[in-house]
């Protein structure tokens, strides 16, 4: 869009301690538009042309008006949520703690660590980094490292949920998946999914066996056989961690099979690319 502000110039109109409070009064209407002297007065600023200077450099992509006056966009809104939770300010940091869920390769008790804005599991008995995955530092405040470890869960889930729905979790953009096999060294995998959006450029990674886990099939092999995938943790399960059960068949076009076996049964779900195409039943 013609009007589209550059990212210097979105982060300058906000470099005003005025304007975020603009932003916060706005936001404390629920909704409700405020009219011009309402709104300074709020903000309690006495001089009405440097008022309305501050306003003007938040509009429109911050501020609206209408008739009934002043209103939040979806963006100003964005702005406000993200300066409470202290996404551009925390820096929070937990010492390492053992935690009970398990690793997927010999079954210890893990530890748990996070700082700069990212979860660390560690298996003592492996001396492995099982999962180092970025969790926002608002998630961490107001919560104990077990129930940080929960949140983050619960997190990820629906992070991957709505990026394979094609929304982006980050900015509700449409979302494009695609194989890479640039991978990070953490990734005990030969390929892995990553879906980007096409507006933010944020990108959603997983791989073929967590992704496999959504699916309504690969849920109902394991319930039918006394298995809950949500009783546990997707990183104790090995599918969706390790490329131990991940056969890639080709890779132009990319073609690759995850295996979830269970006793003398197997179920084998078959991907096209980062579409899973078939679910096969045990045999």
């Amino acid at each position: 869009m013609a009007d589209d502000l550059t990212p210097a110039e979105a982060f300058g109109a906000l470099a005003d301690e005025r304007r975020v409070e603009i932003l916060r009064a706005l936001d404390a209407t629920a909704g409700r538009a405020s009219s011009f002297s309402a709104l300074r007065t709020r903000v309690d600023v006495s001089d009405s042309g440097q008022f309305n200077y501050h306003l003007s450099r938040l509009r429109p992509h911050f501020v609206e008006r209408d008739e009934d006056g002043y209103r939040l966009t979806a963006a100003g809104r964005q702005v406000v949520r993200a300066v409470a939770a202290g996404r551009f300010t925390a820096d929070a940091r937990i010492e390492e703690f053992e935690h009970d869920s398990r690793c997927y390769c010999c079954g210890a008790t893990l530890r748990v660590s996070y700082r700069d804005e990212r979860l660390r599991f560690h298996c003592p008995d492996c001396d492995r980094e099982v999962l180092n995955a970025g969790f926002p530092s608002s998630g961490v405040r107001e919560r104990s490292p077990a129930e940080v470890v929960d949140a983050f869960a619960r997190f990820s889930y629906h992070r991957v949920s709505q990026a394979r729905e094609g929304v982006c979790p980050d900015c509700s953009g449409p979302v494009a998946g695609r194989v890479t096999e640039n991978v990070p060294s953490t990734i005990d995998k030969p390929a892995v999914v990553v879906f980007t959006c096409g507006v933010c450029e944020g990108a959603v990674w997983t791989s073929f066996g967590g992704l496999a886990t959504y699916d309504p099939r690969v849920r109902s092999f394991h319930r039918d056989r006394g298995i809950d995938l949500d009783d546990g943790y997707y990183w104790e399960f090995a599918q969706c961690l390790s490329g131990d059960f991940t056969t890639v068949n080709s890779t132009d076009p990319w073609r690759s099979t995850v295996a979830f076996p269970l006793g003398d049964e197997i179920c084998r779900a078959r991907f096209e690319g980062s579409d899973l195409v078939a679910v096969e039943p045990s045999d």
